[in-house]
């Protein structure tokens, strides 16, 4: 999804979109390997499982962007009920990711 926005922003891949993708896709994984790294490196000593944290990132990320995308539709259209929809459930992971990761 995210190579398709790529794609239209800075033009066709062409011939070359397999290379691109699988580039991209490389370029994905090293950029959450530093993330996860300076992440892990700054973190304190909650007492949290290390997979529940884990989870509460990705569930706060998928919130995150939930909450931009229904930002989104909001500015470019007048539909409600995709707004409101998508804004739930952005909210909704944003709260159990704060209660996975120990949040008080």
């Amino acid at each position: 999804m995210g190579f398709g926005v790529l794609e239209a922003a800075f033009g066709f891949a062409g011939d070359y979109s397999e290379v691109l993708f699988a580039a991209y896709l490389i370029g994905l994984g090293l950029a959450g390997a530093v993330a996860a790294a300076a992440v892990r490196s700054r973190a304190d000593e909650t007492g949290v499982p290390g997979w529940r944290t884990g989870l509460a990132g990705v569930l706060a990320v998928l919130g995150s962007l939930s909450l931009l995308f229904a930002l989104a539709v909001l500015v470019g259209t007048s539909q409600w009920e995709p707004v409101l929809i998508t804004g739930a459930f952005g909210l909704g992971t944003l709260a159990l990711a704060g209660w996975l990761a120990g949040a008080r």
